[in-house]
């Protein structure tokens, strides 16, 4: 079982328009913030980083009557919360990494009053819920995001229900397109679409959508991922959004799931960070922080020329600060300007490094590792360095927030 909490949306006062809220930030609501009756008037935004009681993870779907004729009609508070519940379980999971059923925080959620449902003033919000992740009943405020709280170090590419080749993405302006891969991680019960969402901005993705059944759920299926000129800047960071569509939600209750009443309803998000190289130097490297455990898998690691060798050819050597603690592979990396030579790879492509942790008798909790990218070109030297850092664990210890309380 979850804890759930539920308030009513009506016109805001002081505070930021409700409607004007987005995933991934952080609010405080208490007594002040709700009218005599119980309603949202206002809602007071603040850093993620501060104590706060709720944190706003996704926008449900509209609510759909299960009969045309009502098409319009305020619900009641009833339908409208049983719409809210199963669309804010559902994708919890995507955002913290781990079925909220499975944890002590609690879904919370605003839904329309009769009167901000026949407003059609309001640019967003009319007819759906805002869902929020709210803190554990013995320890009222959260002291930082939960988006990816759950989700344990070492399992790249894993967004349940989907298994992808990449964590991350790089595009260049001389590479400005990649491809990511994607299956299922099991079998479906029926089919199952990965769909573009197309309020990403700056990114193109070919086909913009792909259906998972019982025939090809194990084979990867190829999504061309292209950049923007315009819309990114380089040295940037953007992200890839997918929706994840499912004719039925709950296998195991047909009747329950994000939206019981549509055949196919928004069940998760799959949100991929996509860096954006700049020519301003040679190499692009991602991600910048990297965390670890020492019995666990490998991190991994993507390197990308922004530019084609002056030279013949260009390598990038990895060195670690630490060399007894972490082992990099491969450690140096030789790209070709033209077609690859033995032992070389061009220039163009993206390389994966895997980063492994050796063990160790110290009893050190955390320990921080700095790996540096050297840059050098056959005529011309060391021409570019980077550094990123790895965090290594001892152990992998689960936040208490994502564990079941007693309550």
């Amino acid at each position: 079982m979850f804890a759930v909490t539920s308030f009513v949306l009506v016109a805001c006062g002081g505070g930021t328009s409700v409607w004007e809220t987005k995933p991934g930030q952080c609010t405080d609501i208490n007594s002040g913030s709700l009218s005599a009756d119980g309603f949202v008037k206002e809602i007071k935004l603040v850093s993620c980083d501060d104590p706060h009681t709720h944190e706003i993870f996704a926008i449900s779907d509209d609510y759909v009557a299960t009969n045309s004729d009502l098409d319009g009609i305020y619900p009641g508070s009833e339908a409208l919360e049983t719409h809210s519940i199963n669309q804010c379980v559902w994708l919890a999971e995507g955002y913290i990494g781990k079925p909220i059923q499975e944890t002590s925080l609690r879904i919370s959620y605003i839904y329309p009053s009769i009167d901000t449902w026949n407003d059609d003033n309001l640019p967003a919000l009319q007819r759906n819920s805002i869902c929020m992740l709210a803190a554990p009943l013995d320890d009222p405020k959260l002291n930082k995001s939960v988006k990816g709280l759950c989700r344990q170090p070492n399992t790249p590419g894993i967004y349940p229900p989907f298994q992808l080749s990449a964590d991350w993405l790089i595009l260049t302006n001389s590479a400005p397109s990649d491809v990511l891969r994607v299956r299922l991680q099991q079998q479906p019960t029926s089919p199952i679409t990965l769909q573009f969402d197309p309020s990403t901005k700056g990114l193109q993705v070919e086909p913009s959508q792909k259906t998972f059944n019982s025939r090809n759920w194990s084979s990867f299926q190829d999504f061309k991922i292209s950049k923007s000129e315009s819309e990114l800047k380089p040295g940037t960071l953007s992200e890839l959004r997918f929706l994840v569509l499912d004719s039925d939600p709950s296998p195991s209750d047909p009747e329950s799931g994000p939206n019981s009443q549509r055949p196919a309803s928004e069940r998760n998000r799959i949100n991929i960070p996509v860096a954006i190289g700049t020519d301003q130097q040679k190499m692009s490297v991602f991600p910048n922080e990297v965390t670890i455990i020492e019995s666990g898998n490998a991190a991994l690691i993507g390197l990308r020329l922004n530019q084609s060798p002056t030279s013949a050819s260009a390598s990038v050597s990895i060195t670690s600060d630490k060399p007894n603690r972490i082992v990099i592979q491969p450690n140096e990396i030789t790209f070709s300007s033209q077609d690859s030579a033995p032992g070389q790879v061009n220039w163009l492509s993206q390389q994966v490094l895997y980063a492994s942790a050796i063990a160790d008798d110290k009893q050190v909790e955390s320990e921080e590792v700095t790996i540096k990218f050297n840059y050098s070109d056959s005529s011309a030297g060391e021409l570019d360095a980077q550094e990123i850092k790895i965090r290594v664990l001892d152990a992998y210890s689960e936040p208490s927030a994502c564990k079941l309380g007693n309550d």
